[in-house]
């Protein structure tokens, strides 16, 4: 995955590592690998996106968590959604952040790959997206202002026009 400044951000399953290249191939931080007393920055990387505040948002698939890295490569927040009630046999594997700071987490493994939750800036849930029409293979992509982007199980590119409660 890259940034917008062209950093190159690897995870390593073997290693249990993520780093951050710069756009020279220089090593400009890594997380994991047993450096850390954090548990959240121990375990296998899941990347999935980078919100509108250059944080890098990701899944931890060992400790089942949404971590929030930022640009230094600090931990900056976290949360577990509540993935064995809506993931069985699965994990989230896609986690994407609105311009707003909600959180949409979607599962991976076999399909169907469970709901699309909505989480607020408190990780509190407030929806969820089953699909009446679209079920959702990944996190939506949110894209500039108004823009948004999804795949459906289907492998159908969706438009989407999002409303939440209290938005």
């Amino acid at each position: 995955m890259a940034d917008s400044a062209g950093n190159v951000y690897v995870a390593d399953d073997q290693t249990e590592t993520l780093t951050k290249f710069s756009p020279a191939g220089k090593v400009l931080w890594t997380i994991g690998g047993g450096q850390s007393s954090d548990t959240d920055l121990t375990g296998h990387f899941h990347l999935a996106s980078i919100d509108a505040h250059g944080r890098l948002v990701m899944v931890n698939d060992d400790r089942q968590r949404i971590l929030y890295i930022d640009s230094s490569g600090h931990k900056v927040d976290a949360f577990s959604p509540n993935f064995p009630a809506y993931f069985p046999g699965g994990g989230a594997c896609e986690a994407t952040v609105d311009a707003v700071g909600n959180t949409y987490v979607s599962g991976c493994g076999p399909l169907p790959t469970g709901p699309t939750l909505v989480y607020d800036r408190a990780h509190r849930l407030i929806a969820k997206w089953p699909g009446t029409t679209y079920s959702l293979l990944a996190s939506p992509v949110f894209g500039p202002p108004g823009e948004v982007f999804a795949l459906a199980v289907d492998r159908t590119i969706l438009e989407l026009h999002i409303g939440l409660p209290g938005a």
